[in-house]
């Protein structure tokens, strides 16, 4: 444990020398899980790690939460209730063949199937959360409406 709080001390301290920032007060604290990035990910690995019982500490260097979802279209998942409801078709089979396009082929097909396959499931469990989604579609990637300060 007295590694990790040195490694996330020296970080932080690392960080805020690259940002230029000035006049930071040194913050301790202890948790079970430390989860740096507060974008779709990271709130969902905080999340899961919360329904577990751990103690978690989400950092994230924005002032916002979101991560690059904040720039992306729209959430993703292949066959989720939200696009059925809107008349949306994103098969699981659509969805794998265009990442792996999008990455020649290179990244690892297990990993995508099993990303792709899992994605609806995860879209309805962060929705049993409390997350609610403002808009899914082309053109926007609406608003993640979440309370971290719950979990």
């Amino acid at each position: 444990m007295k590694i990790v709080r040195r490694t996330l001390i020296a970080a932080a301290c690392l960080s805020l020398l690259s940002t230029g920032a000035v006049n930071a007060e040194t913050i301790v604290k202890t948790a079970d899980v430390v989860i740096i990035g507060a974008g779709a990910s990271g709130t969902s690995a905080t999340m899961a790690a919360a329904e577990k019982g751990a103690k978690v500490i989400l950092l994230e260097k924005q002032g916002v939460v979101g991560g690059t979802r904040n720039f992306a279209e729209g959430i993703f998942a292949a066959n989720s209730s939200m696009q059925k409801r809107q008349g949306i078709i994103v098969t699981p089979d659509m969805a794998f063949k265009t990442i792996m396009e999008y990455s020649h082929w290179l990244a690892n097909p297990f990993v995508v199937r099993a990303f792709v396959n899992r994605s609806a499931d995860t879209i309805e469990w962060v929705k049993s959360k409390g997350i609610k989604f403002e808009y899914i579609g082309p053109g926007g990637g609406g608003r993640l409406d979440v309370d971290l300060a719950r979990y």
